[in-house]
């Protein structure tokens, strides 16, 4: 704790970054990954409310391999349209929808409504 930085508590592990140079088995990252999708598909999709700077210096292993988020001080919020909007982009972007995405973009504030998107996109 210092007069620029608020410590509330030591979660011990390592360091998302540090773990995945330890070599750790395919099995193991694959596992990781997958609960950071469902972490980060929860936070937008579900609750609303998200950590905002999700990098690997900010994501800890704990010792029973488990994801962890540090540092709070950056979250945002999402509204129901906005996360519809999401999901949308998410649908869009999976059946390869170029037209879709474009209207999403809008949607969502991305690209001005007078803009060709959807020829941007193609």
């Amino acid at each position: 704790c210092s007069d620029r930085v608020l410590t509330l508590g030591w979660l011990p592990g390592e360091k998302l970054d540090e773990w995945g140079r330890a070599g750790q088995a395919r099995a193991q990252r694959a596992r990781l990954v997958a609960a950071g999708v469902r972490c980060t598909a929860r936070q937008f999709f579900e609750v609303g409310f998200f950590h905002a700077d999700p990098h690997p210096g900010n994501l800890l292993v704990d010792g029973r391999g488990r994801l962890a988020y540090l540092d709070f001080g950056r979250m945002g919020r999402l509204d129901d349209d906005d996360r519809f909007a999401l999901m949308s982009v998410v649908v869009n972007f999976a059946n390869r929808d170029a037209a879709g995405l474009a209207r999403d973009f809008r949607e969502l504030g991305f690209v001005d409504a007078d803009e060709r998107a959807e020829e941007t996109l193609r």
